[in-house]
């Protein structure tokens, strides 16, 4: 190799003959650069906006505003913020305002759909615990049983994780299962004894086995 191209002997000469070169790659990775920070900083503005509308909306909703326009307010958001941890945090709170509204097969459809599309971690205990309340109100026990066991599993908290097997094992009694209710119930009793849930599964379990259990040890 010469050293007019070796970049040791002459940096200079290098740069030149490979100028064009350089200002392109240098030119790209500023752009890329420009891009990401752009790209940041929209959905930075978008999830602070989409808070926002989210506050407005709640304060709307304990001001007694009309399911119609609560209902609406909320799903602007949902429409208008997709992907951002507000719209995710509608989708649960537009859920309670239709199940308190007495419009369990809206909720539970919604709620579904979202657990489907799978959404932050945070919201599917609630999500799950939402769903098995909208079928418990449309009659639906076992599945309303397994998805109380679902958001059981998904929560993050002793506490709320006892507190849905317990409604859980109350599903499991209505829709026939009572093995599986017990064995629910027997399982927040020892899992979870430090709960305030573990008393109330005490008490049903010798309800349920007329006195027979919890038994010593």
């Amino acid at each position: 190799m010469s050293q007019s191209n070796s970049f040791g002997s002459d940096p200079m000469a290098w740069f030149k003959a490979r100028q064009r070169q350089v200002l392109i790659v240098g030119g790209s990775v500023v752009a890329v650069g420009l891009l990401g920070g752009l790209l940041w900083w929209t959905q930075v503005n978008k999830e602070a906006a989409a808070s926002d509308a989210l506050e407005q909306a709640r304060n709307a909703i304990d001001g007694s505003v009309p399911l119609g326009q609560s209902a609406g307010a909320l799903q602007r958001i949902i429409d208008s913020y997709n992907g951002t941890d507000a719209a995710e945090e509608a989708v649960v709170t537009l859920a309670q305002v239709r199940m308190v509204n007495g419009q369990n097969q809206l909720a539970a459809t919604a709620l579904e759909e979202f657990i489907h599309s799978g959404p932050r971690a945070k919201y599917l205990a609630p999500a799950h615990g939402l769903l098995a309340g909208a079928e418990e109100g449309l009659g639906k026990w076992a599945e309303a049983a397994q998805n109380y066991v679902t958001a059981s599993q998904s929560a993050d908290l002793d506490v709320l994780k006892a507190s849905y097997l317990v409604n859980a094992a109350r599903c499991f009694q209505l829709a026939g299962d009572k093995e599986k209710s017990l064995e629910t119930l027997r399982s927040v009793a020892k899992d979870y004894s430090k709960t305030p849930a573990a008393s109330e599964a005490i008490v049903r379990l010798a309800e349920a086995t007329k006195g027979v259990e919890p038994r010593a040890h």
